[in-house]
């Protein structure tokens, strides 16, 4: 095979700057969450636990607009949305999930026990599948009683400083995860709050397959982060599956400027547009690429105990450090 090595890729969303106080916080926690991830491998069915281990890490942090911390709609109410699909054609994704801190641990769950594929939380399905969940297994999703509880205090000091026209602070986005193991499959995760005071009901990219998460095992693994009515319109993220396809990559610089491409395309259709990528080709290459100020990401190969990485400080990715992978 061409890479012996796993390949984790987490990005913890796309926005402008926050204050130093918090970046170096969310730096952190996209160290934490790459370190959960190498070690989940030991006892990991396949790279999927892998993707959710690092997603859940994500979620629990108020830092982000994913779980905990996610942003509310027009109405005060959490709605959640998270998709996983592997390379071999697998995936579960649910759009408008409410009163959970970890969406993705859900849907690996409904993914395992083949309760279907792509559903909002608006039909009975999964609510009837969560009401019929044991205490142990609601407590591992984090359900709780009601939206007030998942209002986390910095993403309401956030929202606050949006009414106030402030936008001194800004908090992590959406979250994402890929994830290439040492036979060369591919898995993908991607959890979001959505976009802040959307209305009730709105659906982006994330749970939409293909569009916030894209894998397949013969290209690569994508997660995208940014506006979800951009991404769709534009088809990106299958735009830059369809140069990848057939394409011998030869380093992380080239799959840079190949999603650099598609951001720059995305700009031209939706000015001031904020967007962003990681992904994981099917030999191992690994690129971040965003046009905001701030992306957190983390990179690692290796193994479980054993294994190099790349983290982001202050919201830059080296691209020298890249092309080195």
């Amino acid at each position: 095979m061409a890479n012996a090595d796993w390949t984790i890729a987490l990005h913890g969303g796309a926005g402008p700057l926050i204050v130093p106080e918090v970046l170096t916080e969310l730096d952190a926690k996209m160290e934490e969450a790459l370190q959960v991830c190498f070690a989940s491998i030991e006892g990991a069915k396949d790279g999927m636990d892998v993707v959710v281990a690092g997603l859940a890490h994500l979620e629990e942090c108020e830092l982000f607009d994913c779980g905990y911390g996610s942003l509310i709609r027009d109405d005060g109410s959490v709605h959640l949305d998270v998709s996983l699909v592997d390379g071999q054609g697998s995936f579960f994704a649910i759009a408008g999930l409410e009163k959970m801190y970890y969406p993705s641990r859900l849907a690996l769950h409904l993914l395992r026990e083949n309760k279907g594929s792509m559903f909002t939380w608006y039909g009975e399905h999964v609510r009837n599948i969560v009401d019929g969940l044991s205490k142990e297994q609601k407590a591992a999703i984090g359900i709780v009683p009601n939206h007030a509880a998942m209002r986390a205090p910095f993403a309401k000091e956030y929202l606050d400083g949006i009414t106030q026209r402030n936008t001194g602070k800004k908090l992590g986005g959406t979250v994402g995860c890929v994830v290439r193991d040492p036979s060369g499959r591919v898995f993908v995760g991607t959890s979001t709050g959505g976009t802040p005071f959307a209305p009730v009901g709105r659906i982006g990219d994330t749970p939409v397959i293909g569009m916030g998460s894209f894998a397949d095992d013969a290209i690569a693994g994508i997660s995208a982060t940014g506006f979800g009515e951009a991404f769709m319109s534009s088809a990106s993220v299958p735009f830059v599956a369809a140069k990848l396809q057939g394409r011998a990559i030869s380093g992380s610089l080239e799959l840079v400027e190949i999603i650099d491409e598609e951001i720059t395309r995305l700009e031209r259709r939706f000015p001031g547009v904020e967007a962003g990528m990681i992904a994981v080709t099917k030999n191992g290459c690994v690129a971040s690429a965003h046009n905001t100020e701030l992306m957190p990401v983390a990179i690692g190969k290796g193994d479980v105990g054993c294994y190099s990485k790349i983290v982001c400080k202050n919201g830059v990715l080296s691209r020298d450090a890249l092309g080195a992978s």
